[in-house]
């Protein structure tokens, strides 16, 4: 594994600061050596429980009176015999499978629920958040975190960026003139095994230790091209001191490494000497490199399966299992030499008794004897140990509140019932469970940190997309004395989803009548097994973008107004969180802004629905009934002529044609007294303006002349073909 080769921007090499690096080397020798021996016990003991857990612990088994008793010339083979029933595995699967069943990751939510830049705030963390676990596998890197949580009773891991990571940018010229390859970087976990990490002796909690040291064998290839230079070489090297005998579970041992040499960091929080932290890479006798804290964050999370009182460590439900697993191997052993040594059955002959061969019949085997009868002893088969062996399993079950068998549930099945029966079984690993969760929880909340440290505006923008661009700057003033978000332990197990899915489903079913598009869009979104952004996005866009200029108002600026957005929400957005109470704590020119907004939306608003009435307007009804006049137009008949048809319209157009006349400042009595010329003219500027071409007005009958009837009314008006202009 790649060590993170730049804590703060610095390059390797160089010498810590002498302004800054409060210690020397000796003193580093010291404080290691006393913190490491102080946890020598438990180390060995955290190194055991991976052989339990693999069935290996009597391979290598390091107490004296098994050593004995494999050496011992008074005991033969047979009484030596091991046997390895290996329910540890089975134990610590469950705590791991309850475990990753119950918390697998984290969730974001608002401090302030009321309060949109809280809002935002979680869902840029959301995003940064995602793109990390797809980029760096974080979801099978949590299932070992688990696994070590179980297992060896700590689990630990260290953040920090490397620059030798991430995407491959090219090449470029170094120092000495060859090319050297450049990378983009990005901040890596580095998981830390417990008997690796060196707590600080004095502490009584992990979470005020003053100090954490990791130690690890690197290649000396690896430590020279990390730290050059003439000086560091004389002291990066192979030595009996320097070479770790370090611990090699698949080998069920120890061994010793070769062109290895321990490198040990060792980190301080922040304290007085050190008011953003401090980090020393170290050998033997050199001090390889220092440098402050990247913004002063600690980079190791730890958290103990269970807690040692008054001490800093942990250790695990192998503790609990350890007993009970030698009884049972115990039992197991001697049930297996007994069958070996005694299970076979046996003859007694007395003196003078022979045995001959007697007549082979079908499927029998019969025997001759001569003198006393035979006797024949039965073997044993071990069962005396059996009681033994069934109490201790079913005890060791009981002392660790796992069942030991587990009935699958059959028929037809209640998802209420389901999600109850989970509740119950979580509750019991609930101790666990919760400090698990508060590693992630420190996990991620480490990472988002760096991640604004490290990370440029546009790694961010790839991370959370282009539409949060004008966002960025929520992501980055987050507060660190006023904290805008939560990151919270969440369960994605079946049952969890299934009770949410329940919940939403039937809020939906008997209120969805009573929702706007975009509330149930939101809705729609929190769904477990629907949350599918790009199919609602239709549904959340006026939410998103209303969103977005909310919170650019809050900052001050001016986001500029389209013609696209629907304005009525908006106008209903804006009206909404300018009746916030802290709005008028705001500062004048940004409720200006809110004003001259709000005025813009309704200003637009206002000029939409009067284009919209025009245009309604422009429509001549056909509503009503049928009216008959006393205008003639040339239809075709059925034989292919023509013949003069009476024209009936509706009554609506109509009235609509009289109410425009008088909009436009004409009464129907006036236009009566006009001649017949003056009509005709009108009829033919209509004409023009409609489509440009010459109408003319057909000859009427001349009883006709000087008058006209509507349906028999002597209001009505007959104006050739055409209607008069607006």
């Amino acid at each position: 594994m790649t060590e993170p080769l730049l804590e703060a921007g610095q390059e390797h090499g160089a010498e810590p600061e002498e302004s800054k690096a409060k210690h020397t080397i000796s003193q580093l020798e010291a404080l290691y050596q006393a913190d490491e021996e102080a946890d020598k016990e438990l180390f060995a003991e955290q190194r055991s429980n991976l052989l339990l857990y693999s069935g290996d612990h009597y391979n290598k088994l390091q107490s004296s009176f098994y050593r004995r008793v494999r050496d011992s010339k008074s005991l033969s083979e047979e009484q030596k015999l091991r046997i390895t029933k290996n329910h540890t595995q089975k134990i610590v699967d469950a705590y791991t499978n309850h475990i990753m069943s119950t918390a697998p990751g984290v969730g974001f939510s608002p401090a302030n629920k009321a309060e949109l830049k809280d809002q935002k705030a979680a869902e840029m963390n959301k995003g940064v958040w995602d793109s990390a676990k797809h980029r760096l596998g974080l979801d099978e890197t949590i299932q070992d975190f688990a696994e070590d949580f179980c297992q060896i009773g700590e689990v630990a891991a260290l953040l920090a960026f490397n620059p030798t990571s991430g995407a491959f940018l090219g090449y470029e010229q170094g120092e000495d003139g060859k090319m050297v390859a450049k990378f983009k970087g990005d901040i890596i976990p580095e998981t830390v095994y417990g008997f690796n990490l060196i707590i600080d002796a004095a502490a009584t909690d992990h979470r005020t230790a003053a100090r954490m040291t990791v130690r690890k064998m690197t290649p000396l290839k690896e430590l020279l091209a990390m730290f050059p230079g003439e000086e560091n070489k004389r002291f990066i090297q192979e030595s009996s001191d320097q070479t770790y005998v370090i611990f090699d579970r698949g080998r069920s041992g120890y061994q010793k490494t070769k062109d290895q040499c321990l490198l040990r960091r060792m980190y301080f929080r922040p304290c007085v000497d050190y008011p953003m932290g401090y980090v020393f890479y170290f050998v033997k006798e050199k001090i390889l490199w220092g440098s402050e804290l990247p913004a002063g964050e600690f980079p190791i999370i730890f958290k103990p399966f269970r807690k040692l009182k008054t001490k800093a460590r942990g250790q695990a439900i192998i503790k609990t299992i350890r007993p009970f697993q030698a009884e049972i191997n115990r039992a197991s052993s001697k049930i297996a030499e007994h069958q070996i040594t005694l299970g076979d059955d046996k003859v007694l002959i007395q003196n003078g008794t022979q045995l001959t061969a007697g007549k082979v019949l079908s499927g029998i085997r019969s025997f001759n004897f001569t003198g006393m009868k035979p006797e024949v002893m039965q073997g044993r088969d071990g069962s005396q140990y059996t009681a033994t062996l069934v109490q201790n399993i079913t005890e060791m079950y009981n002392a660790c509140d796992v069942d030991e068998r587990e009935e699958p549930m059959s028929g037809q099945i209640d998802p209420m019932a389901l999600i109850y029966r989970s509740g119950k079984q979580k509750k019991k690993f609930k101790l666990y469970v919760g400090r698990f969760e508060q590693f992630l929880v420190e996990f991620a909340q480490l990472y988002l940190k760096l991640a604004r440290y490290h990370f440029t505006d546009e790694d961010i923008i790839q991370m959370v997309g282009k539409n949060e661009q004008i966002n960025i700057e929520e992501f980055r003033a987050m507060d660190p004395l006023c904290y805008k978000i939560h990151v919270e332990a969440q369960s994605e197990d079946l049952e969890t989803k299934m009770g949410k899915q329940l919940v939403l489903s039937q809020a939906l079913q008997y209120t969805a009548s009573k929702f706007e598009k975009e509330d149930i869009g939101k809705i729609l979104k929190a769904m477990p097994y629907s949350n599918l952004d790009e199919s609602f996005s239709d549904l959340t866009i006026d939410y998103e973008a209303a969103t977005n200029d909310i919170l650019a108002l809050d900052r001050g600026a001016r986001p500029a107004v389209s013609e696209f957005d629907n304005h009525v929400y908006m106008i209903k957005r804006l009206t909404q969180r300018m009746r916030q109470a802290d709005f008028d704590f705001m500062d004048d020119a940004i409720k200006i802004n809110y004003l001259e907004r709000l005025d813009a939306h309704q200003e637009i608003q206002a000029r939409q629905l009067k284009a919209i009435q025009d245009a309604k307007n422009e429509m001549i009804p056909t509503t009503g009934y049928l009216v008959s006049t006393d205008f003639y137009m040339d239809v075709p008949n059925s034989t292919g002529g023509m013949k003069q048809q009476r024209v009936r319209v509706p009554s609506g157009g109509l009235m609509w044609f009289i109410e425009r006349l008088e909009a436009q400042g004409h009464s129907l009595e006036g236009i009566e007294k006009m001649n017949q010329e003056n009509l005709a003219q009108i009829a033919g500027k209509a004409g023009g303006m409609a489509g440009g071409e010459h109408v003319s007005t057909p000859p009427q009958q001349p009883a006709e002349m000087g008058k006209g009837s509507v349906n028999g009314s002597s209001n009505g008006i007959a104006i050739g073909q055409h209607q008069l202009p607006q």
